[in-house]
């Protein structure tokens, strides 16, 4: 007899991430968009930040 999951396949490989570490993630770039200098980078970071955002609200009211 072999050993069943009880959880469907796809469950098993898709780990939600969980909504606090978006919430720390949109920390850090906000931070990290701060202290550097560079444009290019400040702009990278804050879209980072938008997507984020908007992930984390998607979870939060999806």
């Amino acid at each position: 007899m072999s050993a069943v999951s009880l959880q469907p396949p796809h469950a098993l490989l898709s780990r939600p991430m969980k909504t606090s570490y978006i919430f720390g993630a949109i920390l850090l770039c906000s931070i990290a968009g701060a202290l550097v200098g560079s444009r290019a980078t400040k702009t990278v970071l804050l879209v980072g930040t938008g997507v984020l955002s908007a992930y984390g609200l998607f979870r939060i009211l999806g």
